[in-house]
């Protein structure tokens, strides 16, 4: 490159460096959407704008070209006019330019130290309009956390109702005066381990409450308990959508289940007891959303099969069971 032109590409560098140097971001939020910004330096206009569908505007302003050499201690004014707002940066011994016909004039109280490279962030909004004065660039969004259902390991635990049919309609038989409640409560807790945003290898233990039937006949009574654990592990797909997401799941559930009969005849108690375990499939989906970082509510619906078989060598049995179930809790994410 020839020498004169290098010459004048750093006289141009220079000159821009200086321009920025003394300029002033006039950033304006919370008017109308495309209403006219305008921010005046003393009585000069110095930038004009148009507010963007958020209802914010950000300009650009000298005090160099308003005549000022340096720092400038400044009051600050807000003039609300039909489809404006007019911004006064005003030298605390001056006095503001006068204000249109039919505009509100409001004070931002105080007297602000306005340097060559301040960002002056003005609340034109409100009734009382604010501002933040800060020495240097800003950025508006800045410190803003942007949730989005994360990947990692989470905890959960929660509760429900979880429905079991066959030991109460066992129990009962054709028995007529017999009661029992096969949907009960029940408690889950469990980990998630998600590779990526939407796959996800998961376990949990499940515990409903004791299911109790009880009936009677003409010359006996009877008292049936159906206790069972259940422990799932499943593989699941979810959809992101921001802070939430949607998902399936699929895999076994491991059941262990005792069922007790107390039957009483002629005041003699007689006990029975049998135990079974197994694996079947279990399968659902349910909505996650996280409230912050760390921390998400959901509602999960699951259906699956219990089958097993009695645990002993001398117990002669099995299960064979559907299981429905509606949870909702919380999870943590913890790395």
């Amino acid at each position: 490159m020839k020498p004169g032109r290098l010459l004048a590409l750093g006289l141009l560098f220079a000159v821009a460096t200086a321009a920025t140097a003394h300029a002033q971001t006039v950033i304006v939020r919370n008017v109308p959407a495309g209403d006219a910004i305008e921010v005046f330096v003393n009585a000069a206009k110095s930038a004009s704008g148009v507010a963007d569908p958020a209802g914010n505007a950000q300009l650009t302003t000298n005090l160099k070209t308003a005549g000022v050499a340096g720092d400038m201690d400044s009051r600050v004014y807000v003039d609300v006019c039909p489809k404006l707002r007019r911004i006064h940066v005003v030298d605390r011994n001056m006095p503001p330019a006068a204000k249109d016909e039919g505009c509100e004039r409001r004070e931002i109280n105080g007297i602000f130290l306005v340097r060559p490279r301040s960002t002056l962030v003005v609340d034109a909004g409100a009734l009382i309009p604010t501002m933040l004065l800060r020495q240097g660039r800003y950025d508006p969004t800045a410190g803003k956390v942007r949730v989005l259902a994360p990947k990692g390991l989470v905890i959960f635990g929660g509760g429900g109702i979880a429905q079991l049919d066959n030991p109460v309609r066992v129990s009962c038989g054709t028995v007529q005066d017999c009661d029992g409640d096969s949907a009960v409560i029940t408690l889950v807790a469990g980990a998630d381990f998600w590779v990526t945003t939407w796959l996800a290898a998961e376990g949990s233990y499940m515990k409903p409450r004791k299911i109790t039937t009880e009936g009677a006949g003409g010359f006996f009574k009877f008292k049936d308990t159906y206790d069972i654990h259940l422990v799932t592990v499943a593989a699941k797909a979810g959809v992101p959508v921001g802070r939430a997401r949607l998902y399936g799941r699929v895999g076994g559930v491991f059941h262990s289940a005792t069922s007790t009969s107390v039957t009483t005849i002629d005041d003699v108690d007689q006990t029975l007891k049998l135990r079974t375990e197994g694996w079947s499939w279990i399968t659902g989906g349910g909505l996650e959303v996280w409230t912050g970082r760390k921390f998400a509510l959901f509602g999960e619906m699951s259906y699956g099969k219990v089958r097993g078989d009695a645990v002993g060598d001398d117990v002669e049995g099995f299960a064979s069971d559907t299981l429905m179930s509606l949870i909702g809790g919380f999870r943590v994410r913890i790395f």
